[in-house]
């Protein structure tokens, strides 16, 4: 029988053959990777280091009251010229490392010897939390995508959009109106949820719109009703029947307001969008050129992208990047169409009537173990039986923020081992013998991942979250 240091040898030697695939893999299919800086986490700011983005000042009027320049012997009023003074404002964001690590089952690798499919079983290990990791790295991305630009934007018809400014991470301050008094508590019936004091005080200002309760663990909508009046100064909604469900300890109700995305994203409203972004002088942080115009990437996911890109054959045009970014050439982004290169994420954000997120997959048991399968409520509601009623597009101009990973070596701290490959979570065997314990043979291991990142805001209001209606 084999040495437990041979078996150890053959299992590492199996798994470095996957590790360069895995990497290449990381940056052909996330979109967002090659777009967003990367840098070391400087330990010397702090845990939680503030940064200011500074603003400044522009003309709010037309010149049309100008003073002529009078002729004089060398008194008038050419001195006198009162000038304008440009002010500077800044606004201040704090931002920190967000850490995160999983393993894998323990692997016996005695066990494996006996195994035809030891190979396999091998690559399936570490393989299976490669892909974890590369799917969480992305996950991190598409949050990042939300709370690091200041501008959150709705498709509220065709052409038009909703404009919004703030740093959330979701779409809550915009889609929801929470209650304060639910039907099961004093001061409301069972047809009545009271709202709290964020909520319009506007009359009728949420007739019609749907009243969710919510599994706050799980984010399943529990029960739903429509509204069929509003008091705005009492800010008593009224619903069409009374509730059957108690609202238990873990569930919470959501209003959804009246800024509800109500089309498809299209081509008017990215027009308008994009004469916004260069107003705004996000041109000086475009990622290229096309006939004198100014290129940004359109991250959006593949329904929306084929709708919006394939049609427009005759009109798209070569890019010159100003950096040929590896996001861009490994994954075969070459044209753009009015101003936008189509970034593809496979698996954009979308989000339930309730304004909740739905994840693209669940875990469901194996024949041994669990495995992966698509998440059905991830699938639109009026085509395929899902859930999926919105859906998350990003407009990232360069430096909107930065990913700044922190990177630990041996000699430092304590000797804490942190080594992130390419700004990926690292993967590391791990069979540490112990002294008379359950591994002093050394044929049992398991992998580990770490990372820790931080997200740092460098200019938030170039960015656009933008959340449109999947139809």
């Amino acid at each position: 029988m084999a040495s437990p240091e041979d078996l150890t040898k053959l299992f590492l030697t199996l798994r470095d053959k996957f590790t360069k695939k895995q990497y290449d893999h990381y940056w052909q299919t996330n979109p967002f990777a090659g777009l967003i800086p990367k840098s070391m986490f400087d330990n010397k700011e702090g845990l939680n280091p503030t940064v200011i983005n500074l603003r400044h000042t522009l003309p709010t009027s037309y010149p049309t009251d100008l003073s002529a320049l009078a002729l004089s012997s060398g008194t008038g009023s050419s001195c006198e010229v009162t000038a304008t003074e440009v002010n500077s404002g800044q606004d201040t964001r704090n931002y920190g490392l967000k850490v995160d690590a999983w393993e894998s089952p323990v692997v016996c690798l005695t066990d494996l010897e006996f195994s035809y499919q030891a190979k396999e079983v091998i690559r399936n290990v570490e393989e299976g939390l490669t892909q974890y990791a590369i799917r969480r790295m992305a996950d991190w991305y598409r949050i990042h995508n939300i709370s690091m630009v200041d501008n959150k934007w709705i498709q509220d018809g065709a052409g038009s959009i909703k404009q919004f400014e703030n740093s959330n991470e979701n779409y809550d301050s915009i889609l929801v109106a929470r209650a304060s008094v639910l039907p099961s508590q004093s001061g409301a019936s069972s047809t009545e949820v009271i709202l709290d004091s964020s909520a319009s005080s506007s009359d009728d200002a949420y007739n019609g719109r749907e009243v969710h309760i919510i599994n706050e663990t799980t984010g399943a909508i529990i029960e739903s009703k429509s509204i069929t009046d509003y008091v705005g100064s009492s800010k008593t909604a009224t619903v069409n029947t009374a509730f059957t469900t108690t609202p238990a300890s873990g569930n919470k109700f959501r209003v959804m307001t009246t800024d509800l995305p109500t089309n498809e994203l299209d081509w008017g409203s990215l027009k308008y969008g994009y004469d916004e972004l260069e107003r705004r002088g996000a041109n000086s942080f475009a990622v290229g050129k096309a006939l004198g115009e100014d290129i940004y990437p359109l991250c959006v996911g593949p329904e929306i992208m084929r709708k919006l890109f394939a049609s427009d054959t005759d009109l798209r045009e070569t890019v010159k990047y100003w950096d040929p970014v590896q996001n861009f050439t490994s994954r075969g982004i070459n044209h753009s169409v009015n101003g936008f290169v189509p970034n593809k994420d496979s698996f954009p954000i979308r989000l339930d009537a309730a304004g909740q997120f739905i994840y693209p997959s669940i875990n469901i048991a194996a024949t041994e173990g669990t495995k992966n399968a698509p998440n059905p409520a991830y699938k639109p509601t009026t085509s395929s039986g899902g859930s999926a009623v919105y859906e998350v597009a990003t407009i990232l101009p360069r430096e909107i923020y930065e990913c700044h990973c922190r990177v630990i070596d041996t000699t430092r701290y304590h000797k804490a081992g942190f080594d992130a490959i390419n700004y990926t979570a690292e993967i590391d065997w791990i069979n540490n013998r112990t002294f008379k314990g359950s591994n002093d043979q050394g044929n049992k291991g398991y992998f580990r991942a770490d990372w820790q990142l931080a997200a740092k805001p460098i200019r938030p209001e170039m960015g656009v979250s933008l959340l449109y209606k999947i139809s």
